[in-house]
């Protein structure tokens, strides 16, 4: 190559290294912690951006060059893989000749001994034009896929931005579901307070601050256990309150209970009709 076209390359190289290490950047920003302000990953990713698109830009201006120096190692290459073939050819019938008795072993080793040399050689310099041509067609191929970067990036970012609202949208979703389903299981509010104001008092009659003719006169009660036994429609079959021995035995702790009561008075389990 000419020394232009040689600087032209080595300015070429430290472009495209430049560029590789900026994209290797950028992949790591994707991998970053997501505890970065969003604002300062932004700004850095469009630094890195802008850095790459000048690059881009810079190899663009050497684009006529390029093409015209890959087209030269194209032809050479060419050529060379000729010269391979027609040596490959020689040494083939040379082989044959050998064989038949026309060239003796001095003959045929010499002449072996010179094609395999020049087969060296042309493998050598095809070797070196193809990866000449590698670097080109890179360089090449860069440039002509800037466009299309850009466009990927954009629709990338575009994409990230789409998701965090969907996922910000489902949250919103998800606590509107979850108050809704609160505020169905939720008992009605007269219904709910009674049933509180129910245990309170049936606890205080286990304890033996009310007495059973106190339970069945008590207004608030008579409300309650009519809601009860809305609840529970098996709740008429219970024996009324009154001077009933304990006869039922809590299933957890063994206690016995009056038959009037709901929930064990020792550990508090509900407990079952007999």
């Amino acid at each position: 190559m000419a020394k232009e076209s040689k600087a032209s390359t080595v300015a070429i190289q430290n472009l495209l290294e430049e560029k590789r290490q900026i994209e290797r950047w950028l992949r790591r920003l994707d991998m970053a912690s997501d505890k970065t302000p969003a604002n300062v990953r932004k700004k850095v990713r469009s630094d890195y951006s802008r850095r790459r698109d000048a690059i881009l830009t810079e190899l663009q201006g050497f684009r006529d060059d390029l093409n015209a120096s890959l087209q030269k190692h194209r032809e050479a290459r060419d050529e060379l893989a000729g010269r391979e073939e027609e040596a490959a050819e020689r040494l083939a019938e040379a082989e044959l000749r050998h064989t038949v008795g026309e060239f003796d072993s001095s003959k045929w080793s010499q002449i072996r001994a010179e094609i395999l040399e020049e087969l060296v050689k042309i493998r050598e310099e095809l070797k070196t034009e193809q990866a000449e041509i590698g670097q080109l067609e890179e360089v090449l191929d860069a440039i002509e896929s800037s466009g299309k970067s850009e466009e990927d990036e954009a629709a990338q970012a575009e994409g990230a931005e789409q998701e965090e609202a969907g996922a910000g949208a489902e949250e919103a979703d998800a606590a509107a579901l979850e108050l809704k389903q609160g505020a169905e299981q939720k008992p009605k509010g007269a219904k709910a307070g009674r049933s509180t104001d129910e245990l309170a008092f049936l606890r205080s009659v286990i304890s033996g601050d009310k007495s059973a003719d106190e339970l069945s006169s008590t207004p608030d009660q008579e409300l309650a256990a009519a809601d009860a036994q809305e609840a529970e429609p098996n709740s008429a079959a219970r024996p009324k309150k009154g001077t009933a021995k304990k006869t039922v035995k809590c299933t957890d702790c063994k206690t016995l209970n009056l038959p009037t009561e709901w929930y064990c008075e020792n550990c508090g389990a509900e407990l079952t009709a007999l």
